[in-house]
Parts: structure tokens; sequence; C-alpha cells
């Protein structure tokens, strides 16, 4: 009866510290990823909210994915523009397929464009995203960026928005809160 119970004291403590082995390694997984998560986000909006001379290039030049062909009609080029090439090198590994054609039509070039055309260049100064609680995969961030003018003292601004990460590290999703961004370029 003693080695029953001797046993049972074995087996019962052998079970606990697999288990908490086996949380802990749950844990520092799901802290990985919530890692690997924020440096996507942080990555994008970084390249977002900072002028680049190559960007502006394509920008000013009109690049674009729609042709005018000879009777007037608009048609799909066989191959991608330099600026739809520029956006799948810069973000195209960090969003899903759909999230990323979404970001690109509404969001990818607005902020520079914007400040382009008023003369100025953004520079981030600091960009953080933390996890929503109660909800895995969903972001809250903040970007601060400051636009710079010739002659002109810098403008700092603050955008702020909810992005979705899914399990396999691409956006899903992204908002903005940018009013006072768009109130001053106005």
């Amino acid at each position: 009866m003693k080695k029953w119970k001797g046993s049972v004291v074995v087996l019962l403590v052998i079970s606990c510290l697999l288990a908490a082995c086996t949380s802990s390694k749950q844990d520092t997984k799901k802290k990985s990823g919530s890692t690997e998560q924020i440096a996507t986000i942080q990555h994008v909006l970084t390249n977002q909210f900072t002028s680049d001379p190559e960007l502006i290039k394509h920008i000013e030049s009109g690049d674009s994915a729609t042709v005018i062909d000879s009777n007037g009609n608009s048609t799909q080029p066989t191959s991608p523009s330099p600026l739809e090439t520029y956006y799948k090198k810069m973000y195209g590994a960090y969003f899903t397929k759909k999230a990323f054609d979404v970001f690109v039509a509404a969001h990818a070039f607005r902020y520079i464009s914007t400040a382009q055309n008023r003369g100025y260049t953004l520079a981030v100064t600091d960009v953080t995203a933390t996890e929503v609680k109660g909800s895995e995969g969903d972001y809250e961030f903040t970007v601060h960026f400051v636009a710079k003018k010739e002659g002109e003292s810098d403008k700092s601004f603050t955008v702020t928005g909810r992005t979705s990460v899914n399990a396999d590290g691409k956006i899903t999703y992204i908002r903005y809160d940018d009013a006072d961004f768009v109130k001053a370029m106005q």
C-alpha cells in the first residue's frame, strides 16, 4: 500500500511539473507571437509615416495601375506599375491579400502624399502598439511624427488607431484616427 501511495505522489509531482512546463512554453509562444505582431505593426506604420524619396518619385511621376488606351478606355496593364511594385516590396509581406488591397487603395500613401502636396516631409519619432486586453490579435497603436517644411517650425502630430493581426502574423484590418493631421493639412 505504501508503494502505491508513493507511486501516486511521484506521478502527481511529474504531472504538475509537465503542466507547468507546457504552460510556460505556451506563454512564451504567445508573448513571442505578440512581439512579432507588434514588430509588423511598427514596421508598416514607420514606413507609412516617413517620407521616402522613392515613393515621392512615384507619386510625382503619376505612376498608376490603370492605363488609358487609344479609345479612352481604362485597362489594367499586364505588368505591375513601379508604384505597385514599390508597395508590394514595402508592405506585401505584412498584410493578407484583401487587407493589402484595401490598404494600398485607401491608406498607403495618404499621409506622405498629403504632406508632400503642401511642401512637407514626414518623419516618425515614435510608434507604439499594445494588444487590446481580451481581444487576441487586436492592437491599438499610436504614431508620433513631425511634418517638416523648409523655413517653418516642425509640426508635431499624433495619429492613433486600431489594427488586427491574424495567427499568421498578417494584418487583416487597420483604422486610423487622424483628424488633427487632416485639419492641419487643409
